[in-house]
């Protein structure tokens, strides 16, 4: 009965740690008298540390075996929590790899006209974003050619993007700013369109949207903490003005199981059609 116990053998304590359990301390015991089921407590003490950040989004949590040995229950009362867990959408098996915290999921509306900061928002999340890169730089010619912009520089920055303190996409710009000036500060506490439409007096009317699938570079792959080659999910956005003018460029880099796109269309859609080879 020990197992359940925060005593547990310190024998066991270098393995636990290398799994990611809690350390005895931060482990309750369970009220075997309760009138709470034990897969309730044990659902609910995994919880409280995902809520806590013990245990992070993407993190993988302990493997049944161990989670038995430690609240010294069943492997079927495990499981009972575990899918207890699963059920709120906190936790999903991976088979063959064991199970993980989710990484947050934003529902994106194509038919919406927002930054992606605004719509992690409008999802409830309360969004972390730090400026990596900041400069006057020549956007590659593809870029410039989709902004009209020739060989002239244009104000460029690199923003990352955090949710429960976990990296979760990483934007790329490049904006016309005409005569206004923007300062690093300005840019550092306001998203893309608050830029434009506040700061520039801007109108957006409209925007081209593409979304396509790439693989984690080096850099990416170290920002966004995954493994290089790691599948990315690209938004690409070119905004344009009430007169119709290209003002800046977005890529967005995310990871790939984070975002879910939805458009609602009229009459039939032929996806087949819709689709096409990317170039």
């Amino acid at each position: 009965m020990t197992g359940s116990r925060s005593g547990a053998n310190t024998a066991d304590r270098p393995a636990e740690r290398r799994a990611g359990v809690p350390d005895g301390r931060q482990i309750l015991p369970l009220a075997r008298d309760s009138h709470v089921a034990m897969y309730r407590q044990i659902a609910n003490q995994l919880r409280d540390a995902i809520a806590g950040g013990v245990y992070k989004p993407g993190e993988k949590i302990p493997a049944e075996p161990l989670l038995t040995r430690r609240f010294g229950v069943s492997r079927i009362t495990v499981r009972q929590a575990i899918d207890a867990l699963s059920r709120e959408g906190l936790v999903i098996r991976k088979q063959g790899k064991g199970t993980f915290v989710t990484v947050p999921t934003v529902h994106y509306d194509l038919l919406e006209l927002q930054g992606i900061y605004d719509g992690l928002v409008a999802e409830g999340h309360d969004p972390q974003t730090r400026l990596l890169a900041f400069a006057q730089a020549l956007p590659p010619a593809r870029i410039a050619q989709r902004l009209a912009t020739g060989q002239r520089k244009l104000l460029y920055w690199r923003r990352l993007y955090k949710v429960r303190g976990k990296p979760f996409a990483v934007a790329d710009v490049y904006l016309d700013t005409g005569r206004t000036h923007l300062t690093r500060e300005e840019v550092d506490r306001n998203p893309t369109y608050r830029l434009l439409e506040g700061t520039m007096q801007e109108r957006i009317e409209r925007a081209d949207v593409s979304i396509c699938y790439t693989r984690a570079t080096a850099s990416l792959a170290q920002i966004l903490q995954l493994p290089r080659g790691a599948p990315l999910m690209v938004f690409e956005r070119v905004s344009y003005n009430d007169q119709g003018v290209p003002r800046e460029h977005s890529a967005y880099y995310a990871r790939a199981e984070a975002y879910e796109f939805s458009l609602t269309v009229r009459g039939k859609l032929p996806i087949t059609r819709a689709l096409r080879a990317a170039r």
